[in-house]
């Protein structure tokens, strides 16, 4: 199973760790409650995809969540994911030539709110 994408001048770099720094990122991000994301240098629609799970909750991503007091211990956690999942914004940053080869898959991804292309 070839586990690598071809970036740049022929370096080859793993999935895996695109995914590992972006979820990390996010993670922290929406933590603190952030009100949307940007991440730049999204090049592939696989990339596109780990930014939409890590930053939305199911069913749309698969963001964690647990009893704490913003969804009433619980009681509202519908309502509450829900309604996260509804106002936080997702961009992610075309900037590359290998984004604008996929650029039309990229902004079909469900879940991107925006695209901003170039640097």
């Amino acid at each position: 199973m070839d586990r690598g994408v071809e970036v740049g001048h022929g370096n080859r770099v793993f999935r895996d760790l695109f995914a590992l720094f972006v979820c990390d990122a996010i993670r922290t991000l929406m933590i603190q409650t952030a009100a949307g994301i940007i991440v730049p240098q999204v090049n592939t629609v696989a990339e596109a995809g780990h930014v939409v799970r890590f930053s939305r909750y199911a069913l749309w991503g698969s963001r964690g969540v647990g009893i704490a007091r913003a969804n009433g211990y619980g009681l509202n956690l519908a309502p509450y994911v829900a309604s996260d999942n509804d106002t936080t914004i997702v961009i992610v940053q075309a900037e590359d030539i290998h984004a604008a080869d996929n650029i039309e898959p990229i902004v079909k991804v469900p879940g991107i709110d925006s695209v901003l292309v170039g640097p």
